[in-house]
C-alpha cells in the first residue's frame, strides 16, 4: 500500500512498520474539508493539513475523535502524548472548520477513558493547571445545564453560563436507579463516584433455598477517587493502583451485605506507574499494558491473603500491539477482549494464564458496536457489563467465551441500571475456582 509526502515522513519518524502504527490499511484519502489528507494504519491514523502538518491519533482517543466528527472536531496538532503526571494521554486539535475557535483536546486515562474538552471550559481548566490542577482530568463530555453548559472533572464540575461566567462546584455523589428485575446469574458490583464513595450493589440469595434478589446500594467506603485504577483480584480481594505506582491490596470482608468491613489497605508491590492500563485477569493475575503496546503478565499466588512481596511474580512480556484497543477487559481464565476504534470486539485466549508463558489462541472477531461505551468490565464466566454515555448499565453474556464463539453466541443486552451519573469507574467481583483457594 503506497504512502506519500508528509504522511510517509511522519510514519517513518514513528518507527514505520516496527512502530505502533504498523502497516497501512488503505490509501491516503481526503478529509471532510477537501484540503486535508488522512491515511489509516493498523495501529491508528495520520492526519495532515497545510496549516497543521502531519500528526498521528490512535487507540481510545482515535475512537472518540471519530465518534465526535473527526476533522469536524479538529485537525491534530500533536501526536498522542503522555500527560506530565504520567497517568493520562492526550492529543490537542485545531478546529480549522470553525474559524476563530480556540484549540481543543481529547484526554484519556485508564479510569476515565477518552473525553473531549474545548471552548471556555477548556480555557478555564488550562488556566487552573490542566490535569495537575485541583480539578484533575475531565470525566465526561460537556452537557446542557439549564441555559448553560457543564463538564465534570475528577475534582468537581465546571459550569459555563451564557454571560461567560464559569462556576466551579464540588464533586457530587453517585446517583442512578437499579431495577428490581432478576438477572440470570449472581453478581457483586461496585461503583466509585466522583466524590470518592465506593458503592456496593449485589444480586444474590442470602438465604439457602430462596430466590436471589437485588441488595443495596450501600456505601462501603470513601476516599477511593484518588487511585489510578481499582481492580478485582478474585473472590472479595481488590487491588488499587496509587498515582505513585504502588499496588495496594484490600479484601472486602463485608461483601455479602455491603457493610464497610475491610482487611488490608497495605502496599504489596510497586512500579505500576509504568503501565498505561492494568487489566485484571482473575485468580490474582494482572496484565499491564505499557505505552508502547507491550503486554506483561503478573500473578499473585496469595491474592486472597494479601501478603504480596515474593508471592507476586512475573513481569515478562507476552504480547505487543495492545494500545490499539480502546477497551481491554477479561472474562476470566486467560480470556481477554479488545475493542478496536471502529467498535469491533476481538477475543483472545492466553494459554499461559497460570504461569505467564507465551501461548495464545488465534484472535477472533466476536462482536461489533462496542466502541462508545464509557467503561466495560467482566464478572467472570463470560458475563460482561458495559456503561453507556447516558448512564445505562448493560449486562451481556458471551456463551461462547471459552472458545471465541461467534456473534450469535452473545445474549441480548439487559439493562441493570439507568441514569447513573457521577460515576468514575465500576467493577465486579470475580469468582474463584476451588483449586486456587488456599
Amino acid at each position: 500500500m503506497p504512502i506519500y509526502g508528509a504522511i510517509v515522513v511522519k510514519w517513518r519518524r514513528l518507527g514505520a512498520l516496527a512502530g505502533f502504527l504498523g502497516a497501512p490499511l488503505a490509501r491516503e484519502e481526503s478529509t471532510a474539508d477537501g484540503v486535508g489528507r488522512m491515511q489509516r494504519f493498523a495501529g491508528g491514523v495520520i492526519v495532515w493539513h497545510t496549516e497543521t502538518g502531519a500528526f498521528s491519533i490512535r487507540g481510545a482517543i482515535l475512537a472518540r475523535w471519530l465518534a465526535i466528527g473527526a476533522v469536524r472536531y479538529g485537525f491534530p496538532i500533536t501526536d498522542e502524548l503522555a500527560s506530565p503526571d504520567g497517568i493520562g494521554r492526550f492529543n490537542h486539535f485545531k478546529p480549522l472548520l470553525w474559524p476563530g475557535a480556540p484549540d481543543a483536546s481529547i484526554y484519556w486515562t485508564p479510569t476515565t477513558q477518552a473525553v473531549e474538552i474545548y471552548g471556555d471550559i477548556r480555557r478555564y481548566w488550562a488556566e487552573a493547571g490542566w490535569e495537575r490542577g485541583r480539578l484533575g482530568y475531565p470525566l465526561a463530555p460537556e452537557e446542557p445545564a439549564g441555559f448553560g453548559r457543564q463538564q465534570r472533572f475528577a475534582g468537581g464540575t465546571l459550569v459555563w453560563n451564557p454571560d461567560g461566567r464559569i462556576e466551579q462546584r464540588a464533586p457530587e455523589p453517585l446517583v442512578g436507579t437499579f431495577p428490581t428485575g432478576a438477572i440470570p446469574t449472581p453478581v457483586t458490583l461496585y461503583a466509585i463516584s466522583d466524590a470518592g464513595q465506593l458503592m456496593w450493589r449485589a444480586f444474590r440469595s442470602n438465604v439457602a433455598g430462596t430466590p436471589p434478589t437485588w441488595h443495596g446500594p450501600r456505601e462501603c467506603g470513601s476516599g477511593w477517587a484518588g487511585f489510578r485504577a481499582v481492580l478485582p483480584a478474585g473472590g472479595a480481594a481488590i487491588y488499587a493502583v496509587r498515582p505513585d505506582g504502588s499496588l495496594r491490596w484490600y479484601r472486602h470482608d463485608g461483601f455479602n451485605d455491603g457493610s464497610p468491613v475491610w482487611a488490608g489497605g497495605h502496599e504489596v508491590n510497586a512500579g505500576w506507574h509504568m503501565f498505561e492500563r492494568v487489566v485484571p485477569g482473575g485468580h490474582g493475575v494482572l496484565y499491564g499494558i505499557q505505552p508502547d503496546g507491550t503486554l506483561r503478565w503478573y500473578r499473585d499466588s496469595d491474592f486472597l491473603g494479601g501478603s504480596g512481596g515474593i508471592n507476586i511474580r512475573g513481569g515478562m512480556p507476552i504480547g505487543s500491539g495492545w494500545t490499539m484497543f480502546t477497551h481491554v477487559f477479561t472474562a476470566g481464565k486467560g480470556v481477554l477482549y479488545g475493542v478496536e476504534p471502529d467498535g469491533s470486539l476481538y477475543w483472545y485466549r492466553h494459554f499461559g494464564f497460570e504461569n505467564g508463558s507465551v501461548g495464545w489462541s488465534h484472535r477472533t472477531k466476536v462482536g461489533g458496536g462496542w466502541g462508545d461505551f464509557v467503561t466495560i468490565f467482566g464478572a467472570g464466566e463470560g458475563v460482561v457489563f458495559a456503561l453507556t454515555r447516558d448512564g445505562t448499565l448493560l449486562r451481556y453474556e458471551h456463551r461462547g467465551w471459552e472458545t471465541g464463539g461467534a456473534m450469535d453466541t452473545w445474549t441480548e443486552a439487559q439493562a441493570v441500571a439507568s441514569g447513573l451519573k457521577n460515576v468514575r469507574s465500576m467493577f465486579a467481583l470475580m469468582p474463584v475456582d476451588a483449586k486456587w483457594r488456599p
